[in-house]
């Protein structure tokens, strides 16, 4: 064999050691450490009880589970928000707050992160039992719900 047949076989042999020694980053094999939400319509007809408000908005967020970050865009319109909130609470079903959203004054779109969950409000956002509430002066207990799902 000669020099430059020698040093192809090299590089032949290594180039494969290396490709094969590549481990496949297919997500599909491991869970996500990012969670996705559902998009979700912040209306009147969702907050308990419902109400008539002409006004509506949107929710979207991703959770990642090594940070315990929930990280969201939360748009509004035809409303002057009072405060906003995320509750605990099932659909259809009040519930106290579990962080507040942003300050006054509420500019939309809101683009902002909780800080770190605890390990019992991950199980709840994980699980359905969150929702975002903006309240306004018409409506002091809540304007516009909508409920954070994993899509």
């Amino acid at each position: 064999m000669n020099t430059f047949s020698k040093l192809a076989l090299g590089l032949l042999v290594s180039l494969s050691f290396a490709l094969g020694s590549c481990s496949s980053d297919d997500d599909d094999d491991q869970p996500s450490n990012i969670v996705q939400f559902e998009d979700a319509d912040l209306t009147g007809d969702e907050e308990t009880p419902p109400n008539n408000s002409s006004a509506m908005g949107t929710f979207s967020g991703s959770y990642n589970r090594n940070t315990k970050i929930l990280t969201y865009t939360i748009t509004h319109m035809g409303i002057t928000p009072t405060n906003m909130h995320f509750h605990k609470g099932e659909p259809g079903v009040p519930g106290g707050v579990v962080f507040p959203i942003g300050s006054s004054p509420w500019t939309s779109p809101i683009n902002d992160q909780t800080p770190a969950l605890t390990a019992d409000q991950e199980a709840d956002l994980l699980a359905g039992k969150w929702y975002v509430n903006i309240h306004s002066a018409a409506y002091p207990a809540g304007e516009l719900r909508g409920q954070v799902v994993q899509e």
